[in-house]
């Protein structure tokens, strides 16, 4: 969602200018942040290998997608992969259920899919009728001798 304080909303605006005037004198300014972010960010990375998924945290995580009807395996490797950097984000080893419910948002939200579900249903749709027909030919094919269905 887009900011709602008409400050804030300025504040981007005077950034984008600064920026655009001047970059690297806008980026400088931010080097000490993103100096010190770098070096979390490298921490963790470090950390993630040792990171591992709490009990609650796994059946918390299983039974939301299960819940929401995601097909794809894919949720659960976005949601525990997330849950896992955030927390060695957090410098902790062991994912707990408040850090699927951070990350849940973000990393499920994209794989729920209601064209893609759409899809299914007419897929199966399409597959009920296909073997419809297949039934009902097969059924003339066995009855007639020749095989010759004119």
């Amino acid at each position: 969602r887009g900011l709602t304080d008409p400050e804030m909303r300025y504040q981007v605006y005077r950034q984008a200018l600064s920026y655009h005037l001047d970059p690297e004198k806008l980026s400088g300014g931010y080097s000490e942040m993103t100096l010190a972010m770098a070096q979390q960010i490298e921490s963790a990375r470090e950390m993630l290998p040792a990171v591992t998924i709490g009990e609650g945290a796994k059946l918390l995580g299983l039974e939301v997608i299960k819940e929401l009807g995601v097909d794809s395996g894919r949720a659960e490797i976005t949601l525990f992969e997330a849950a896992r950097a955030y927390c060695a984000a957090d410098e902790r080893d062991q994912v707990t259920s408040d850090d699927i419910r951070a990350v849940a948002p973000l990393s499920i939200r994209f794989r729920q899919n209601d064209g893609l579900n759409e899809f299914f249903r007419m897929q199966e749709a399409e597959d009920t009728r296909l073997h419809t027909l297949l039934d009902d030919i097969s059924k003339g094919v066995d009855s007639d001798p020749t095989g010759d269905l004119a």
